[in-house]
């Protein structure tokens, strides 16, 4: 099977391990192979647009050819078994290849969005340019904006978990993970802001804030938009929430429990006479048939702890 990384880098490595640089050092090829493999619907894809794509400048003839010589050197590469030929189409075998942005999508099909953070290691085939074929440079920014934002949206999903499992620590490592992937998403950081202030930690969440606007002004000259300014506001002004308190081990026993775990015993009245001991019977137990007392056969409960590249 070839495994083929495109999320971050641009790697392509046959079944055991070994790097095929013959597809790598040929940017069309290089393309050619990724469309085929990541273009929906997924699937065999008819050559007249193959040719559309990455040889719009050929008429049909010249363009044609220029294909089969492409598919010619992957197959020389990869092996005749990884591209198939059906009639006037062109696809990839069943199973023949790998692929981390195909094993994402399919983690987020899953409901595994941790899965698929894992396999997400950045933009789809950075610094991969192929300036005579504009439609699949068209198609290249489209699928890198839409598997980011499928990226945002799982990170998102992760920190709204973790919030409502009261786990902020894992929501802000989430949140974190959100402004990574989209630098310049207010959303992304007010989300971050309110996970800090949350967890009771103002100053950082001020921080992320100042280091937003600066990022921003710097790259993009802008701004914060106002209603990410009101957060920062809301965050200033209002005081963190107070963690709950912890209780002491005494307070948690129950009434007559005490410190060492024992139950204390109520005082017996003046001239009573000592208490009897814990499971001892009373001296009214002759009196009852069997010489059982109320208090035969029980005893008195003990006070426990609460257990509380593109080469």
């Amino acid at each position: 099977m070839i495994h083929i990384r495109t999320l971050g880098t641009a790697e392509v490595q046959d079944e055991e391990g070994s790097e095929i640089r013959s597809v790598l050092t040929g940017s069309k090829r290089l393309a050619l192979f990724t469309y085929l493999v990541l273009a929906r619907p997924r699937g065999f894809h008819r050559r007249d647009k193959l040719l559309g794509v990455f040889w719009p400048e050929l008429d049909s003839e010249r363009g044609r050819r220029a294909l089969s010589q492409a598919v010619h050197l992957l197959r020389r590469s990869f092996g005749r078994e990884v591209i198939e030929s059906r009639g006037d189409e062109l696809g990839i075998v069943a199973g023949a290849v790998w692929c981390d942005a195909v094993a994402f999508e399919a983690a987020l099909e899953a409901g595994d969005p941790e899965r698929a953070l894992a396999l997400y290691g950045g933009e789809l085939l950075p610094g991969l340019f192929v300036p005579e074929a504009p439609d699949f440079e068209r198609w290249l920014e489209a699928e890198r904006s839409r598997l980011a934002g499928l990226a945002s949206g799982a990170a998102r999903d992760l920190i709204e978990r973790a919030a409502a499992a009261g786990d902020l620590g894992a929501a802000e490592t989430w949140a974190r993970r959100a402004l990574d992937l989209s630098a310049y998403d207010e959303a992304a950081l007010v989300g971050l802001m309110r996970t800090l202030h949350r967890a009771g930690d103002r100053a950082a969440a001020i921080r992320a804030y100042e280091d937003f606007a600066r990022r921003m002004r710097e790259d993009l000259g802008l701004e914060p938009s106002p209603e990410t300014q009101a957060v920062l506001e809301e965050v200033r002004s209002a005081p963190p929430p107070r963690p709950a308190p912890v209780p002491s081990r005494d307070a948690a026993l129950p009434a007559g429990a005490g410190a060492g775990g024992g139950t204390i015993a109520p005082a017996p009245p003046a001239g009573a006479g000592p208490a009897p001991a814990p499971g001892s019977v009373g001296p009214d137990a002759a009196a009852l048939p069997g010489g059982e007392g109320p208090q035969a056969g029980h005893r008195r409960p003990r006070g426990g702890r609460l257990r509380a590249r593109l080469a």
